[in-house]
């Protein structure tokens, strides 16, 4: 992935948790729900109450709905000014 390695790894962790480590470690930019395996409605819910908790941010339905590949998800933090 690109961007902050902060900010990359903080997502990895996250993904490594909810999802998979295999999952985390197979991530890039263009990685989204349809190409990452365990990445499902249940995980997706999961993904971003943790992104909301980790970055101490609020993710609203429609910011939710960009939250389908990882591009999107870093995007949304570097918006809300997470930058690492």
């Amino acid at each position: 992935m690109t961007g902050s390695i902060a900010l990359d790894q903080r997502l990895r962790e996250l993904f490594a948790r909810i999802i998979s480590r295999e999952a985390a470690d197979s991530l890039t930019v263009d990685s989204t729900t349809d190409d990452v395996a365990g990445w499902d409605s249940t995980s997706f819910v999961a993904m971003i109450l943790a992104i909301e908790q980790e970055f101490d941010i609020e993710v609203s339905a429609l910011e939710a709905l960009r939250l389908q590949s990882v591009s999107g998800i870093l995007e949304m933090l570097r918006e809300k000014g997470c930058a690492g």
